[in-house]
């Protein structure tokens, strides 16, 4: 996997980010954005993200493997 950037705030993304993003966004989805950028965009607290991060990797989504 190439290094993903926030396309806001230009930090690093790790894989359970950009899959996240993938899973919220859209498979196609060019553009990512961290944890704190996405609750922003979502509007929703970064507990509440990393929750779904760990109900899909609980789940086997393929995104988060």
């Amino acid at each position: 996997m190439t290094s993903k950037i926030c396309h806001y705030c230009l930090s690093k993304l790790d894989r359970d980010t950009v899959g996240l993003n993938k899973k919220l966004l859209g498979r196609q989805t060019k553009q990512f954005l961290c944890l704190k950028c996405l609750q922003g965009y979502l509007e929703v607290t970064e507990e509440e993200l990393l929750e779904k991060i760990q109900y899909y990797k609980d789940q086997g989504c393929t995104l988060f493997v």
